[in-house]
């Protein structure tokens, strides 16, 4: 799990800050899943017994905007589009190795304390 939001206008954010969200809370997921992937397939082939799992820890706000965050947001979404698009990928090794998300709503973190003032 590793990712960042910041809240701010939209109009605000910064085409730095727009790639700061994509590197950390998209491309870090696309850079791990291509490591460990291919391996995982492998090692699922039939009589090999081994399982491989990936899973996103997304947010609600993938499906659910919040209108001061939207890098974060944006990012959100191309996780979970990238996670089902994995699973995809994963579908001939019988169930062996799986991608998926999950989407918890707010924790009460210093970030979301400062986002609720």
């Amino acid at each position: 799990n590793l990712g960042i939001f910041h809240v701010q206008d939209f109009e605000q954010v910064t085409d730095e800050k727009w790639m700061e969200y994509y590197e950390t809370n998209t491309l870090s997921g696309v850079r791990l899943s291509r490591h460990f992937l291919p391996k995982m397939k492998e090692q699922a082939q039939p009589g090999k017994k081994r399982h491989g799992r990936i899973l996103f820890i997304s947010s609600e706000c993938g499906l659910r905007p919040l209108p001061h965050m939207v890098p974060y947001s944006v990012s959100k979404t191309s996780q979970i589009s990238l996670a089902r698009a994995l699973a995809e990928t994963t579908k001939d090794c019988n169930g062996d190795v799986t991608v998926n998300s999950i989407l918890p709503g707010p924790t009460m973190t210093r970030g979301v304390r400062d986002y609720m003032k």
